[in-house]
């Protein structure tokens, strides 16, 4: 793939997300952001972006299904991932980045939490 696919965002619409979102569309970067909400989505990264959301690809999903992780993962050349603090969410990352590796991407960027607790 290369750097040639858009990145596929997953936690989009956060605050750390739609912060990454915008800075990748600044640059000229084609992005795809992966959500539960696509209506929502769009409304927070049109606020976030002056108007530029169009450039935005929106997908819908949720990272308890692989199927939909596969879809919004094929053709993309690198992933960024943020997700809530959850009692799932190693194996929903753990997923998740496997899948993207295995769509073709070759660079992942993953975002932690200093606030975990242990059952999260």
């Amino acid at each position: 793939m290369g750097a040639n696919g858009p990145v596929l965002v997953v936690g989009a619409t956060g605050t750390i997300g739609r912060t990454v979102v915008a800075e990748l569309m600044a640059r000229g970067v084609a992005v795809r952001a992966f959500t539960r909400d696509p209506s929502r989505a769009a409304a927070v990264l049109q606020s976030d972006d002056g108007g530029r959301s169009g450039a935005v690809e929106i997908v819908k999903g949720d990272l308890n299904d692989r199927t939909s992780v596969r879809q919004a993962a094929r053709g993309c050349s690198q992933l960024f991932i943020t997700t809530a603090d959850s009692p799932g969410q190693v194996e929903w990352e753990v997923d998740t980045v496997r899948t993207v590796l295995d769509a073709g991407a070759d660079h992942i960027v993953k975002i932690s939490s200093c606030d975990a607790t242990a059952d999260a």
